[in-house]
């Protein structure tokens, strides 16, 4: 080949170098052209997911939550946000128990965690389903910023958290089943609430009058205070344990309208009810008899088995105050709230020298989670466990009356009082088996050790029966105030002991089906009318109108006239009451009928039909009641028109059992005066109207009621008027005369009291009273 064919070839390839290079590059700028656009297009994409992921965040933190979704986020934005502070700034007062009921037995709550739970939190699940029912998300852990601010380091803190962390959250769970009316037919409520005030129970609100000293607990067995170990009796100086409330209880609103307590709670300071020593403690089955053993004795611990014994006997008396809250008001659940456990305990009354427990460690319990695992851990979470339990508590019914009675009797004869020791205690825990590990006496004491001061005691509980009854104090609350200062790395002293005779410890014989046949026998009729019950007082023909007066005409008297006069009616009265005084007797606290210092009574006194009220009180108010009987006596001229008819005080030997165990000893007899005039169905001026004729008649006879809220104006439909009760508050005064009332009245023709205006110290709903310059009444 010539050289200019070569030159030419080479041209050419060098050309089409250049051609293909060219066309590379150009698809080289078009590749990258196009991954610029892609990678823009993704850019785009991802910015356009991140703004939806945001929206869908936001919405769903701000958009109701469901029930797996509400659950979730009170345990992960409440309850892992409690902080339990530094034992050195904590609180270190005691649990005083001394004197209260305590079991023998401390047993698994197995039943619970087997079946009762998923049992009730299934009917939970099944009511709200997945509708969006509970707080948005951003609220619950608004909460919770709330609570991570704060550290717990006494009751207070536990209390404020226990609050908002499990009970709110519970409240609206059980808004919810509410409203399902098959959920309200199968547990026999309306609703269900916390309640910390304990004159729901125990009285209405008002002011009563501190117990004297020396009339609390009369009828509750003495204790002897011992000075040292080595004197088994150095002083004879009796030790009158005083009745109490607990922290909190349930409170039930029957379909009638009626409402009872379904369950009680303690609240206990989160280092004093510890959560790494809970399970443990609960597990012994023994652990009451051991932590007694240890108090009578003079045996110490040091060390690690000090501290163990520490936490031990904490959680003893935890469960030992709610024991006997348990026992005393009659109902069969509760709990103690710790912070960061929960106790959930029950009392089977066949059985009652046993407690069954189950513990709640919600951090323990829950474990590590994903929203992957969720629907088989949220039953775990510390408000899925207690709405668990409080719904079980709505399948049984606290006792009442004459059941109550019966089994605080079956208490009194097969229940120790701390520290009392059972009878077989020393037996069961001289086994091999026994869980006890204490140091033996000869153990050299040092700084950091426990000594119990307790003296020794050869003696162990008493099994009685009371036949008679006594007079206990009212209930005063266990909270802060219950718990005594000691010195740190100290529980407090027990120096007490029961002063009372041996007895077999042995299980009950009564069961909770023959309780259930015990009942209240509760009047069936309607209350008498005020004419009827003011005839009988005044030897008066009987009232035509009275629903009970064919009852009143006894088989083979033919009169007009009543078949007892009132001497007679409060004699038979007494009587009967004396005898039983639950028979043709019920308690109508449970529909509020509760002043400051007593109960009202529902009465029947057969065979003559007399159905009328009784207002009950305990031992340390009977003055009250005799000063509210001196009172009627003023307003004699008004009995049946303005004010009840009062038909004479009685005197119960035994007494009528109170939730609590605070016994209606003293009765005050009288007409059934109305149901509240605030509530009745008439024009809010009209009733403002008839007060203030009411309220003038009993200001005009010298009595300045002091007391006049809403529940103490009753409407009466058969006189047509409001009437005034409650005057244990009363003063009296020299009545006004004459002259005054008509000077007062502005009317020299008028001789009564209807434009009398009174003084008053309190408002009510029965607003804009007259003032009365005090002067007139000279």
């Amino acid at each position: 080949m010539s050289d200019p064919e070569i030159v030419r070839l080479q041209r050419e390839n060098e050309k089409l170098r250049r051609e293909k290079e060219a066309a590379e590059a150009r698809e080289e700028k078009e590749r990258r052209e196009k991954e610029k656009e892609r990678r823009e297009k993704e850019k785009e994409r991802r910015e356009k997911e991140k703004e939806r992921r945001e929206k869908e965040e936001l919405a769903r933190e701000n958009q109701p939550t469901t029930l797996d979704e509400y659950l979730w986020n009170c345990h992960t934005y409440l309850y892992q946000n409690f902080k339990l502070a530094d034992k050195s700034i904590s609180s270190t007062g005691s649990t005083r128990v001394d004197g209260k009921f305590y079991p023998m037995w401390l047993r698994p709550w197995s039943k619970f965690a087997d079946s009762l739970r998923q049992q009730q939190f299934e009917v939970i699940k099944g009511a709200c389903g997945n509708e969006r029912l509970f707080n948005q998300q951003s609220t619950t852990r608004d909460i919770g910023r709330s609570i991570s601010a704060k550290v717990a380091a006494n009751e207070s803190a536990v209390t404020y958290f226990e609050k908002v962390a499990t009970e709110d959250p519970i409240i609206a769970i059980f808004k919810h089943l509410e409203g399902q009316e098959a959920i309200r037919t199968k547990y026999r409520f309306n609703d269900l609430r916390f309640s910390d005030n304990g004159r729901e129970i125990t009285q209405s609100t008002g002011g009563s009058q501190p117990a004297n000293e020396e009339d609390l607990g009369d009828d509750r067995p003495e204790r002897r205070l011992r000075t040292g170990p080595n004197k088994r009796v150095a002083s004879e100086q009796r030790v009158k344990p005083r009745p109490t409330i607990p922290d909190g209880f349930g409170l039930r609103t029957r379909p009638g309208g009626d409402k009872s307590m379904a369950f009680v709670y303690d609240y206990k300071a989160a280092h004093k009810v510890a959560a790494e020593h809970v399970k443990l403690a609960v597990a012994k089955e023994t652990l009451f008899m051991e932590v007694i053993e240890q108090l009578n004795s003079n045996k110490s611990t040091i060390g690690a088995e000090l501290e163990q014994f520490r936490a031990e006997a904490q959680i003893a008396m935890a469960l030992t105050q709610v024991f006997d809250y348990m026992v005393n008001y009659g109902v069969a659940y509760g709990y103690i709230a710790a912070g960061q456990s929960l106790l959930l305990v029950h009392f089977d009354r066949a059985d009652p020298q046993t407690l069954y427990c189950h513990p709640c460690v919600p951090d323990e319990d829950v474990g590590e989670t994903s929203f992957a695992n969720w629907a088989d851990k949220m039953i775990y979470t510390a408000v899925a466990q207690l709405s668990s339990l409080l719904l079980l508590s709505l399948e049984s019914n606290a006792l009442q009356g004459a059941i109550l009675d019966a089994a605080l009797e079956s208490a009194n004869a097969a229940l120790a009082r701390w520290p009392e020791p059972y009878e077989d205690a020393a037996h069961f825990l001289s086994g091999e088996d026994t869980e006890s590990s204490l140091a033996p006496s000869s153990s050299p004491l040092r700084g950091d050790e426990f000594t119990s001061t307790a003296a020794p005691t050869g003696r162990v509980v008493p099994l009685r029966s009371r036949s008679s009854c006594g007079n206990p104090a009212l209930p005063r609350r266990d909270n802060e105030s219950d718990e005594e200062e000691e010195p740190e790395g100290r529980l407090p002293s027990s120096r007490t002991r029961l002063d009372l005779a041996k007895r077999k410890v042995g299980p009950s014989d009564s069961s909770s089906e023959e309780d259930a046949e015990i009942a209240d026998s509760a009047p069936t009729r309607q209350y008498c009318s005020q004419a009827c019950l003011l005839g009988l007082k005044k030897g008066w023909d009987m009232d035509n109108g009275c629903p009970n007066v064919l009852s009143h005409c006894v088989a083979g008297r033919v009169s007009t006239r009543h078949p007892i006069n009132a001497d007679e009616f409060t004699r038979l009265v007494g009587k009967r009451l004396c005898k039983d005084p639950y028979r043709d007797c019920y308690a109508l606290d449970g529909w509020g009928k509760k002043g400051a210092i007593g109960v009202l009574f529902r009465v029947e006194l057969a065979p003559y039909g007399y159905t009328f009220v009784g207002k009950g009180t305990c031992s340390n108010h009977l003055e009250h009641l005799r000063h509210e009987c001196r009172v009627y006596a003023r307003l004699e001229s008004l009995q049946g028109w303005v004010v009840p008819v009062q038909l004479g005080l009685v005197h119960l030997d035994r007494g009528y059992v109170l939730p609590g165990g605070t016994r209606a000893v003293h009765m005050m007899l009288m007409s059934w005066g109305g149901e509240e005039a605030a509530k009745a169905n008439m024009d809010a001026a009209d009733l403002r109207a008839q007060w203030h004729r009411s309220s003038q008649a009993v200001w005009a006879e010298g009595v300045d009621h002091g007391d006049e809220r809403d529940a103490n104006l009753l409407w009466n439909a058969e006189r047509r008027r409001v009437m005034i009760v409650d005057f244990d508050r009363a003063v009296l005064r020299p009545a006004l005369k004459h002259r005054q009332l008509s000077a007062v009245s502005g009317s020299k023709r008028k001789h009564g009291v209807d434009n009398l205006k009174i003084p008053s110290r309190k408002r009510s709903l029965l607003h804009n009273r007259p003032q009365l310059n005090y002067l007139m009444s000279r």
